[in-house]
């Protein structure tokens, strides 16, 4: 990405993570369940009903958040329910958005 200042420019790097951060935390809904599963591991059901959404798009929403390395699945051969639980990546960046 390239900003352009007066006659010069100057180049700012971002690393592909950063871009997918961002594109994740674009979206109030993905920013809302990042911060619910914060303190504790949380099924889809219950998140969904936190956030307000349906269960197709709360699931989309982590689908997103996972791909950007912020949430994980955490699911047991033989369990029933799949849990969702904030990585370290996702702690460092909510306690950036907190301190802004």
């Amino acid at each position: 990405i390239a900003v352009l200042l007066g006659a010069g420019a100057i180049t700012i790097m971002l690393r592909p993570q950063d871009l997918a951060v961002h594109r994740a935390l674009s979206s109030q809904g993905r920013a809302e369940l990042l911060a619910e599963v914060a303190d504790t591991e949380k099924i889809l059901t219950d998140l969904s009903a936190k956030v307000g959404r349906s269960k197709a798009t709360t699931l989309e929403h982590l689908d997103k958040l996972v791909e950007a390395g912020l949430v994980e699945r955490i699911g047991a051969p033989g369990k029933k329910f799949v849990f969702y639980r904030i990585t370290r990546e996702g702690k460092n960046v909510l306690r950036a958005r907190e301190a802004a």
